[in-house]
């Protein structure tokens, strides 16, 4: 496998609908032909974070609490979310947990209907800490898990051209580089 030095190589990221993405380097373009199916949040309590998660609706796959579970996102088509103890972290090198890890990570959903789904929440009495708004680029609403983890609600599909709003989900491309 080729190492990509940062401090030799300016790197830019652009990323188009569908399921690859494009990565601009010295020596051209490459299409990286991947896509996400999980992931993993290293958590305090791993059997509140299951409830917690479970009241949004995610279904739960494996549970083996306290060390490990796996949700669902929607169908089986969608994505996973683990929950894996601070203790088990630790074993993979983890140091510690706390708010500035939580601050820099968040969990993105989506849903057709955010107001109805926001209602739903209402209902449930699941805090719903920055209710539906507007942004440039979608409608989302936001809640913080036990951990302090942000779990954004978004309506739409990223990408995927929004009539009711007149707008992509998601600019055509997201462009970082390095020097």
């Amino acid at each position: 496998m080729a190492r990509v030095e940062p401090a030799t190589t300016t790197l830019g990221l652009r990323r188009f609908s569908g399921s690859g993405c494009w990565i601009r380097t010295k020596g051209g373009i490459m299409n990286t032909d991947f896509r996400m199916e999980g992931l993993t949040l290293t958590v305090s309590d791993v059997k509140r974070s299951i409830d917690y998660y479970c009241a949004l609706g995610l279904k739960l796959e494996w549970d083996a609490a306290p060390h490990f579970a796996m949700l669902r996102v929607g169908d089986s088509n969608g994505g996973t979310l683990g929950l894996l103890s601070f203790a088990d972290a630790q074993a993979e090198g983890v140091t510690e947990i706390g708010p500035l890890q939580a601050r820099g990570l968040h969990v993105e959903l989506s849903t057709d209907d955010l107001d109805a789904l926001y209602s739903e929440f209402v209902a449930k009495n699941i805090v719903i800490d920055v209710p539906p708004h507007e942004e440039k680029w979608e409608r989302a609403m936001t809640a913080f898990d036990p951990d302090g983890y942000s779990v954004e609600f978004s309506e739409g599909r990223r990408g995927k051209q929004q009539a009711s709003l007149g707008r992509t989900a998601q600019p055509e491309s997201f462009d970082v580089s390095t020097s």
